[in-house]
C-alpha cells in the first residue's frame, strides 16, 4: 500500500466513497501496522453492539465496519451517509436517532 499517495491525494467528502473496499492484502497492512492481533480483533463481546460508519470515512474503511458486525455478536452496522470520519461532530441528529433505534428509545 502506497500511503504518500494516500497521504498526497486529498478527497472532499462528495468525492470520497468508503463504501469501496480496500484489497485483502491492504487490510493486512493495515492490522499490522496498527499491531491489532487476531485476539485483539476478536474481543469476547457479548453485548449488542452498534457500529457506525461514515459512508465518506476516509481514515477507516467500510470493510473494517463489516469486519466489526461480522465479528461481534448482535451487532448492527449503520452506515450513515452524509458523514466522514467523525459523525457524532458532523451529523449529531442522525446519530443521536441511530443509537435511540439501536438502544430503542
Amino acid at each position: 500500500m502506497n500511503f504518500s499517495k494516500i497521504l498526497n491525494n486529498r478527497y472532499t467528502v462528495k468525492e470520497f466513497d468508503a463504501t469501496k473496499k480496500v484489497s485483502n492484502d491492504d487490510f493486512e497492512q493495515i492490522k499490522s501496522l496498527l499491531r491489532l492481533s487476531p485476539s485483539s480483533i476478536n474481543l469476547p463481546i457479548k453485548a449488542p453492539t452498534l457500529v457506525l460508519q461514515g459512508k465518506h470515512d476516509e481514515v477507516v474503511r467500510f470493510n473494517v465496519a463489516e469486519y466489526y458486525k461480522n465479528h461481534i455478536p448482535n451487532a448492527t452496522l449503520v452506515v450513515i451517509e452524509n458523514a466522514a470520519h467523525s459523525p457524532q461532530l458532523e451529523v449529531p441528529e442522525e446519530v443521536a436517532n441511530d443509537i435511540k433505534k439501536f438502544i430503542k428509545l
